[in-house]
């Protein structure tokens, strides 16, 4: 069984590698998908994302969706 990285090691990554890494992203994405803030902002912080930093990405995320990818 391969261990998850600790908070150092997610450091140099992406959030969606940060995510992927704590094995939080498919279900990140299905909150993104639903628009939900809360839920988006708990799982950041479970990817080594401090609460302002958490809140930061996805209100940038929920503003501005189509530089993400997203539709509105």
């Amino acid at each position: 069984m391969t261990s998850k990285p600790t908070d150092e090691e997610l450091a140099g990554m992406t959030v969606n590698e940060r995510l992927a890494a704590r094995g939080l992203l498919a279900n990140y994405l299905e909150c993104e998908r639903r628009k939900d803030r809360k839920e988006m902002v708990a799982l950041l912080t479970q990817a080594a994302f401090t609460r302002k930093q958490a809140r930061e990405i996805a209100d940038n995320i929920l503003l501005h969706p189509e530089r993400f990818g997203l539709e509105r």
